[in-house]
């Protein structure tokens, strides 16, 4: 991926909510097409979610 390509994806990602997850969905597209974007979206949200439910025990 050029760098041109990398920075329209993130400013895509920086026009819509969630530039995080945008701009992982964008490069994981480029890389292995729709597939690659579902990975790195579900890649992005996963800790996220361990986390939440670990402290949630604690309390």
């Amino acid at each position: 991926m050029d760098s041109k390509t990398f920075m329209d994806g993130i400013a895509l990602g920086q026009v819509t909510p969630g530039p995080i997850v945008i701009t992982a969905a964008f490069v994981g597209y480029l890389l292995q097409g729709f597939g690659g974007s579902l990975v790195a979206m579900i890649s992005i949200f996963t800790p996220s979610f361990f986390n939440i439910d670990h402290y949630r025990s604690l309390l």
